[in-house]
């Protein structure tokens, strides 16, 4: 057994740190970043489910490829393939991320996605993350079987804020507990997101669509009036809304 896969599989995640690091990156995510921001700036955030909580979806357009392709020469394929015992080039990759804005709400722990259907989430750290802006908190050791929240939330487990540089990945399973923490800084902060899923159709290669653009998209909840409602008790009405989910987990 390698020792990336051992701490991954024991963990649950796995940090490398400075993984790319070159002035054609840097050049990538300052330019990336400028984009985001100005889709956001004339987007109507109104319409948006998660805008109040201060987490919003970001599709990254043609960005994909070259990112892609950055990672591919720093040796993503070989790390994933003993994570994994796959190629990339077996699995289905879905390019997004999160933007964290100003004075945003900590999110409450999480897995992503169903435990039935597992897969694998990389985040790429397209400038720096501090105590500050939002840092990712995970809970170690959470994936390894199905936990409902009440158990979670009774349980002693490790949690830990994960500070990445301009250029480190965290590769973790989508079981992995977890939670967006508070921007306390003055500028949106975003984190890039890799969701990789095995291809069922087999076709051996990664497909990007061409003409994608940029988007902001909503997160977490959606823009009906029920979305509202739930986002307005998660955000406002914290210890009511983590009342209910006890409730509603000790019949799952």
């Amino acid at each position: 057994m390698n020792d990336i896969y051992k701490l991954f599989n024991d963990k649950g995640c796995v940090l490398f740190k400075q993984f790319i690091k070159n002035d054609s990156f840097n050049e990538i995510c300052n330019n990336l970043k400028n984009d985001i921001l100005d889709v956001y700036k004339n987007t109507d955030r109104k319409l948006l489910g998660g805008n109040l909580m201060g987490n919003l979806g970001v599709t990254i357009g043609s960005y994909d490829e070259k990112i892609y392709n950055l990672l591919i020469e720093n040796g993503l394929d070989k790390i994933i393939e003993q994570i994994s015992n796959n190629k990339i080039s077996d699995f289905e990759i879905i390019f997004g991320g999160n933007l964290n804005l100003p004075k945003s709400y900590d999110q409450h722990f999480h897995p992503d996605g169903s435990f039935n259907n597992r897969f694998i989430i990389i985040n790429l750290a397209t400038e720096d993350i501090n105590e500050l802006n939002g840092p990712l908190e995970i809970s170690y050791n959470t994936h390894h079987k199905k936990i409902p929240y009440w158990k979670f939330f009774l349980s002693n487990n490790k949690t830990e804020k994960i500070l990445m540089s301009k250029g480190d990945i965290l590769i973790r399973e989508n079981t992995l507990w977890h939670r967006g923490t508070k921007n306390f800084s003055k500028e949106p902060r975003f984190l890039l997101t890799l969701a990789l899923k095995i291809n069922k159709e087999k076709i051996n290669k990664v497909v990007f669509k061409k003409n994608n653009q940029i988007k902001i998209l909503s997160n977490f909840f959606d823009n009906s009036l029920v979305g509202k409602i739930e986002e307005f008790i998660y955000t406002k009405l914290r210890y009511f809304y983590i009342f209910l989910r006890l409730i509603k987990s000790l019949y799952k």
